[in-house]
């Protein structure tokens, strides 16, 4: 009885472990895929960029300083830029520097929620907060001055009479990624109300940040939009203590094209 009884409890202590390391290996593998599937979405849509992304917090507020009292990068919650929505489209009207609108020849387009309208020759990138529509015309219209004139000949069509300069705008759409509530959230129209789950049980609070480049004082790495920490856990992976295992991911997503001077 005392030999079956060490044998038993030897093959108990070999399939207690062999069970323990099975629920830590899934644990850990949950965690991989939840983070992994996280960096795999954002990097279609941020290495697509046409601005340099800037850090938000949790509300999509921007962060002014991206440097903390020490000269160490600040993290985020959060991570706002922009993406080419459509164009290029014409304009077809003159229009004056203290002008509120302006109006592109884009014949059965309608701009999203949250467009902007951004002319680069001229500098001018503001949000569009409401349209007319006149034919194959549509009139932008801005809470501000577009502070810049813009001056045509012609229709401003290529291939019109009379046409001697031909400027051209394209609509983006901001878009942001942050943690909320251990979420990971994917906000399409950089609208607080819309977002879509990427993914859950993020443990990195606050995974953003800018990457600087030594030296003092340091520089933003504009080679990349965004360096990113994110770390998942499995909740319900295992019941032995193994449920709060984390997989770190460090990514620098590197930058594509640049088209806008602000975000």
């Amino acid at each position: 009885m005392g030999i079956t009884a060490i044998v038993g409890l030897m093959i108990f202590l070999v399939l207690n472990s062999g069970m323990v390391l099975y629920a830590k290996n899934t644990a850990v593998n949950t965690a991989h895929q939840q983070a992994r599937a996280g960096v795999d979405e954002m990097l279609q849509n941020i290495h697509s960029s046409v601005s340099i992304p800037a850090l938000v917090d949790a509300t999509l507020q921007p962060i002014a300083n991206i440097l903390d009292g020490s000269g160490n990068p600040v993290t985020a919650p959060g991570i706002s830029f922009q993406s080419f929505s459509a164009g290029p489209f014409p304009v077809v009207v003159d229009a004056s520097a203290t002008d509120t609108s302006i109006t592109l020849y884009c014949p059965g387009y309608t701009p999203p929620a949250g467009a902007r309208l951004n002319i680069p020759p001229h500098n001018i990138e503001l949000d569009i907060v409401s349209t007319t529509a006149s034919g194959a015309n549509l009139k932008f219209n801005f809470a501000q001055a577009i502070g810049t004139a813009v001056d045509i000949a012609g229709t401003g069509i290529e291939g019109g009479t009379g046409t001697t300069y031909i400027i051209t705008a394209f609509i983006t759409v901001r878009r942001a990624y942050a943690v909320v509530g251990g979420d990971l959230r994917y906000y399409p129209t950089n609208d607080l109300n819309n977002y879509k789950v990427i993914t859950r049980y993020i443990t990195s609070t606050v995974p953003f940040t800018i990457p600087f480049s030594p030296g003092s004082p340091p520089t933003p790495q504009n080679r990349f939009v965004a360096a990113v920490d994110l770390s998942a856990a499995d909740p319900t992976g295992s019941a032995r203590g193994y449920g709060a295992v984390n997989m770190f991911l460090s990514s620098k997503i590197p930058f594509r094209c640049r088209l806008t001077n602000s975000q």
